[in-house]
């Protein structure tokens, strides 16, 4: 029994054992997944840290190229370029470059794409690989599409890629750089931490026709369009405005009047607003807007994009209703883009809701100090960019930054006192439409032009004027030195220019104009407001100008491109103001003075003329956007008279064209009605004013409309035919758009002469309008696009072309006359009373303003230059209007600069290919790259305009 008992005990006692051992060995099995779960959560924990520090660099990498948008002197075209010894060139055959950058742990970036780099910063621990491209972008729209036939509208945006990297890099420290031999260059085989984020800024300004930034945050809605209203003969007119481009707002957008969008969906072109569509109604008559899918080829049924500016093939006519009602429609596209979008998918969910969608982009700012300087931008561009140099001018010693003399990279003009009521700057418009205090309407009106001008201490002087010339720019300024910048005796008196005498070396002065060369930055800064006109560039010399004002920017004229590459900005502080009373310039000579016609006591006088004494003259210009057929010819209109003391008082006047040699005088005999002319009448070189003229019918050069001093004035309203030649009395012409054409009015000396008055003169193609166009980007920072309204040219009631058609019973004048004193009196060549003068103005290129005018101004300008022809039946080729049209070439074509020389020019980045209309006006962007790399430098890639400024950044996260 004792023996059993013990066995038993035995065998427990084994059993204890073993069930020690097996928990002993699953404790240490639980040890050791222990263990290794915290050497993986540490390594976790290392590995998250690594990452975010890695993300906190890449962030940091985005910020500082924010930053340098935002507040570097360069703005939009700043760029990070390499400076390490290893990066610095693109291509190398240096064995040992070569070598260095195969350890390079960053390699897969800065060696991935040598043409676009990465550039490297180093911060204390760690560093950022920054990339900073502009490359306007053209893709396959469809499956199916045989070439890259749409655009890519968020390719407009400046793309910024960051990648972050803990850790140093030291050439001199093995365990900083890489083994090329163990890890190979894909980003999946990348030794130690990273993290890359990308981000886009816009540039804004060269992305739309039209954009509404509401900088001033107003609570009401930016409003477009014309509503109906009483033309200047009292007939009641509805205008169409149309718009050939996108439209953004920053807002609600209420439309007003008939409107017609034109879209070109295949261009990224789109309506979009930050708020709701709105429309108001003008009386009984509701707000219509239509939406027109448009594409450049002929019978095309869907978007594909040839290139083609000429053609614009409507694909489908869409009416649109407000926001909210069952007749909004977004117009929504296969890839999902909305034509026409709100932001109401806020508060309507629903199918297609984020596709309606709009985002607003913050407006580029003028203003912004350089933050190394905190100067604003554009004076440290022009002002602060000449060298110093101790001058002595008339006596006067200084040591002087040469740029505030013009002198700098970029061009300054220090006309300070050229801005107009800089208390309120908002009373200049209350003079544009004359309206208001005496001393505001009447300001800068010289009879019906009008010269923007400034009250400066009981005088008026006129503001800055530049013309824009192939081989420089013309500056004739007016304004006081009212900070001392003149030397010696000049000092304090009207500010002088002055320029290096290239004999001498020395700073001389050169007057009240000079002519300046092209910026080399490409920068205009003027401190006031100035007026503007002429040809950028020339052939063989394309210019891209960036031109800013501190007050108001006036368009006097033509704004053409001398050539095809040539791009001008124009970006004012307060308005861009368009004059036509400037399309036709006077030039008088000194003795010429402006009188008024009679007029009541305690009324300000409505009607004026030039005096012109025996032996002075008066000069007109103007220039044309285009070529002007030669059988064809222009119709010189003018309103004129002449002074008489008795019957025997006489005027003689002789008109010189393009010239002032005898063979340059116009015949005024030769060239008779109707027009064109068949120049059959007998020659006379002289026109002439006489009390009695001679024979029972007076030739074409003879006139009896004289006036008196007090009297009241009896005009002659008269229209010349000009035939362009090469002979006597004809009109020379180069015929190229832009061209000056000149004519001056000579009073020929003789016994009881009397002065010539003339109060209005005009030339304008025969049969088609005179047209005026600007090629120009607009910016209107705290202001707005406004036109000036021109005065009537004809304001005889008794002329109207009612009663030219009809006749008038209660003068017992037939139809198909003009009132009397009209001339040729049988024909529509004159133009009619309150009836805008035969011209075309054309906008080709962006307008961005704060806010739009009020309806009110904007129908003033819309009755002075357009006509309704559905209520006035007109002669064919009389179509006076304002087109806004956006310019393509502005996504067609990049500026670059070569990294190593500076040097800039002008690249094609758009589609080729035998589907492809548009010739190319300079090179591929790749070919262009190609060279850069081939001589070992680089190429980046900047606006077509120079140092616009930038948005702040609008989106920014992971690459997809």
């Amino acid at each position: 029994m004792k023996s059993v008992l013990y066995r038993r005990s035995g065998v427990r006692r084994g059993q204890t054992l073993i069930l020690a051992l097996g928990v002993m060995f699953l404790l240490l099995i639980l040890g050791g997944i222990f263990v290794t779960l915290i050497t993986q959560n540490l390594g976790r924990v290392d590995i998250t840290r690594g990452m975010s520090r890695a993300e906190t660099l890449a962030l940091a990498g985005l910020q500082f190229v924010q930053q340098q948008l935002l507040t570097s002197r360069e703005g939009a075209d700043w760029r990070p370029v390499p400076t390490e010894v290893v990066w610095r060139q693109s291509k190398t055959s240096d064995a040992s470059v070569l070598n260095r950058r195969q350890y390079d742990p960053d390699y897969p970036w800065l060696g991935a794409d040598l043409r676009r780099p990465f550039v490297r910063f180093h911060t204390r621990d760690g560093r950022f690989l920054v990339r900073l491209t502009l490359e306007p972008r053209f893709r396959t729209g469809l499956p199916t599409s045989a070439f890259r036939d749409q655009f890519d509208p968020n390719s407009m945006f400046l793309h910024i890629e960051s990648v972050g990297r803990p850790g140093v890099v030291d050439e001199k420290d093995p365990s900083t750089l890489r083994d090329p031999t163990r890890t190979g260059f894909r980003l999946e085989e990348i030794v130690g931490e990273w993290r890359k984020l990308d981000a886009w800024a816009p540039v804004g300004l060269t992305d739309q026709l039209w954009w509404v930034t509401n900088r001033s945050n107003r609570r009401g809605p930016a409003q477009l369009g014309v509503p109906p209203f009483r033309d200047g003969n009292d007939f009641s007119v509805r205008y169409n405005s149309e718009y050939f481009g996108s439209i953004l707002v920053n807002g609600d957008l209420e439309w007003v009047g008939r409107n017609t969008l034109h879209i070109f969906p295949a261009r990224g072109e789109a309506v979009q607003v930050r708020g709701r569509f709105l429309h108001r109604a003008s009386g009984s008559e509701p707000a219509e807007v239509n939406v027109l899918r448009e594409d450049d080829t002929p019978g095309a049924t869907a978007e594909e994009d040839n290139q083609d500016d000429s053609v614009r093939t409507v694909l489908a006519s869409i009416p649109e209703g407000p926001t909210g009602s069952a007749g909004y429609n977004p117009i929504l596209l296969l890839d999902g883009r909305a034509l026409y979008a709100d932001q109401e998918y806020l508060t309507q969910p629903g199918a297609g809701a984020e596709a309606r969608s709009s985002r607003g982009l913050a407006p580029p700012s003028l203003d912004a100090p350089e933050a190394a300087t905190q100067l604003p931008r554009y004076e440290a561009l022009t002002r602060e960019s000449g060298r110093m140099a101790t001058v002595t001018v008339d006596g006067d010693t200084r040591t002087v930054n040469l740029g505030l003399y013009g002198l700098g990279r970029g061009l300054y003009l220090d006309n300070y006192t050229d801005i107009q009521y800089s208390a309120d700057r908002n009373a200049v418009i209350d003079e544009w439409l004359q309206r208001g205090a005496a001393d505001v309407r009447r300001t800068g009106w010289d009879g019906f032009q009008y010269v923007p001008s400034v009250r400066d201490e009981g005088t008026v002087h006129p503001i800055l004027e530049l013309q824009f010339l192939p081989d420089g720019i013309q500056a004739t300024r007016f304004d006081r030195d009212v900070r001392g910048h003149n030397f010696g005796r000049a000092a304090g008196r009207t500010r002088l220019f002055y320029q290096i005498d290239p004999v001498t070396g020395l700073l001389a002065p050169v007057g009240q104009t000079a002519v300046f060369p092209y910026p080399e930055n490409g920068v205009v800064c003027c401190a006031g407001s100035v007026r503007v006109r002429g040809l950028v560039g020339g052939p063989g010399a394309p210019r891209q100008l960036t031109l800013v004002s501190g007050g108001t920017i006036y368009i006097e004229g033509n704004l053409l491109k001398g050539h095809p590459n040539s791009y001008l900005a124009l970006l004012a502080r307060d308005n861009v103001c368009l004059n036509p009373t400037a399309f036709f310039r006077f030039q008088s000579g000194d003795d010429v003075v402006l009188d008024a016609d009679l007029f009541q006591p305690g009324q300000d006088p409505t009607s004026f003329h030039f005096t012109v004494p025996q032996g002075s003259h008066m000069d007109v210009a103007t220039e044309n956007a285009e070529t002007v057929d030669p059988s064809q010819g222009y119709l010189l209109h003018v309103r004129h008279s002449a002074g008489t003391q008795d019957i025997s008082s006489r005027t003689d006047v002789s008109l010189y064209l393009q010239g002032l040699s005898l063979a340059d005088r116009y015949d005024f005999g030769k060239f008779l009605p109707p027009y064109p002319s068949a120049g059959a009448g007998p020659s006379d070189f002289g026109y002439h004013f006489l009390f009695y003229p001679p024979g029972s019918a007076p030739g074409w050069a003879y006139s009896n409309h004289q006036s008196s001093t007090g009297g009241t004035a009896n005009y002659e309203q008269k229209t010349f035919f000009l035939q362009p030649g090469g002979n006597p009395g004809e009109l020379r012409l180069l015929n190229t758009p832009g061209e000056t054409v000149s004519l001056r009015w000579f009073v020929d000396p003789i016994p009881d002469g009397q002065p010539y008055w003339l109060s209005r003169a005009a030339l304008i193609p025969q049969g088609k309008p005179l047209r005026i166009e600007i090629d120009a980007l607009i910016y209107a920072q705290e202001g707005s696009w406004f036109v000036i309204p021109t005065p009537w040219f004809n304001d005889n009631t008794a002329d109207t072309r009612q009663l030219f058609l009809l006749g008038d019973p209660a003068t017992g004048r037939s139809a198909g006359t003009r009132a009397a004193g009209t001339y040729p009196e049988n024909t529509d060549d004159y133009p009619f009373a309150h009836e805008p003068l035969n011209i075309q103005i054309v906008v080709n290129g962006t307008i961005t303003e704060n806010m739009p005018v009020e309806i009110a101004d904007r129908v003033a300008w819309t009755n002075r230059h357009w006509l309704d022809t559905a209520v006035h039946p007109v002669s064919p080729g009389y179509a006076p209007n304002i087109r806004y049209s956006y310019d393509h070439n502005l996504r067609r074509y990049v500026r670059y600069r070569f990294v190593d020389t500076g040097e800039e020019g002008v690249a094609y980045v758009g589609p080729v290919g035998a589907q492809i209309a548009h010739t190319p006006q300079a090179p591929m962007l790749e070919n262009v790259m190609q060279a850069a790399f081939d001589r070992g430098t680089y190429v980046v890639t900047l606006p077509l305009l120079p140092n616009l400024p930038a948005g702040p950044i609008v989106y920014q996260g992971n690459p997809l």
